[in-house]
């Protein structure tokens, strides 16, 4: 019944009770007391998190949410390990975890895709080969629908902006891949035939006309690569645009000219661009992040993750300036 005594014990006084001292000693294991400092035995477990491994001083379970922003700054994360050490398998591990929880997964990898290929096949994802000669296709000209509301709903009802303005920008950083030392000229004469190009299907500033009947419901049919090429061969001075073009249209790469012909919906999507040369890895890597960003922004109010394998593989010293400063836009 010593709780005056206690209580002033507890007082920042410095006075402890001589007789609450000795009543209040226990023994404590090292091990238990290793326990209390945070720094050796750190414990995740968030509320609507997925399995990341077990805890190695404590061997609790890592239950890990990244899109909880009221705990962590951002959803970024990084895997390192020495080779051999199953990176890669993690990824996997954590990337079908997240699919199983509704959560659409994108990994793009440089270097050995093929690793990834099985497990995709296994759980119903979607394997796309981004490659010469691939029978694959994403039609780089197509503009994805959009879910409108969600847009307004995070941006407001004054943000709008021109799909096809967007799509535009797009196809010239794009082209400009191909045709880095392309001059003013030449660019303002290519932002023209992309209009032009996605007029004679019907399609105009105005977001309305990228709909059949005119308010909602399927997009029109999208324009390829080979309309593009068509209409700068119609003018003497972006023919040499046309030509260089003309390596993804009837060249050794012309699966890059056609109509998509993947499931762009599914919920485990592997964009496997490590086949690629390295001529044409900024373009599939750009035609890839094109993809990803329009997925993304199609939605924002869902959750959605990329994973980028062999990093080193796209940023490193052997990588190509732009192909980096995608991998820095993704971030």
């Amino acid at each position: 019944w010593q709780m005056e005594q206690a209580f002033l014990s507890s007082l920042p006084l410095a006075r402890l009770d001589r007789a609450i001292e000795q009543k209040a000693r226990r023994n404590v294991l090292t091990s238990s007391a290793a326990s209390t400092y945070l720094f050796s035995s750190f414990e995740i477990c968030d509320e609507d998190g997925i399995l990341f491994g077990i805890n190695k001083s404590n061997r609790s379970l890592a239950v890990v949410d990244i899109f909880n922003t009221h705990k962590y700054n951002n959803a970024n994360m990084s895997i390192i390990g020495s080779s051999g050490a199953g990176k890669t398998f993690t990824l996997q591990c954590i990337a079908t975890r997240m699919r199983e929880k509704g959560i659409q997964t994108f990994i793009i990898p440089p270097l050995k895709g093929h690793e990834f290929k099985r497990a995709c096949d296994s759980i119903g994802g979607q394997y796309i080969n981004i490659s010469a000669g691939s029978p694959h296709c994403i039609n780089i000209m197509e503009i994805r629908p959009l879910d409108e509301e969600a847009q307004r709903l995070i941006d407001g009802n004054d943000m709008v902006r021109s799909r096809l303005a967007d799509k535009a920008g797009q196809i010239e950083i794009f082209v400009s891949l191909l045709v880095p030392d392309m001059n003013m000229e030449e660019r303002q004469l290519l932002d023209e035939a992309i209009i032009k190009t996605y007029a004679a299907k019907g399609i105009t500033n105005d977001n309305r006309s990228l709909y059949r009947n005119g308010v909602n419901g399927p997009y029109k049919e999208m324009p390829i690569l080979e309309d593009l090429y068509n209409e700068l061969m119609k003018h003497p001075k972006t023919e040499r645009i046309a030509n260089i073009l003309n390596l993804l249209v009837h060249g050794s790469a012309n699966n890059f000219n056609g109509q998509t012909n993947v499931d762009l919906n599914n919920k485990y999507i592997v964009l496997d661009i490590s086949n690629l040369n390295k001529s044409l890895q900024t373009v599939g890597m750009y035609v890839a992040l094109d993809y990803v960003w329009d997925k993304i922004k199609e939605d924002r109010t869902k959750r959605k993750a990329v994973f980028l394998d062999e990093l080193w593989a796209l940023i490193g010293a052997s990588s190509n300036r732009m192909a980096a400063n995608f991998v820095l836009e993704i971030f």
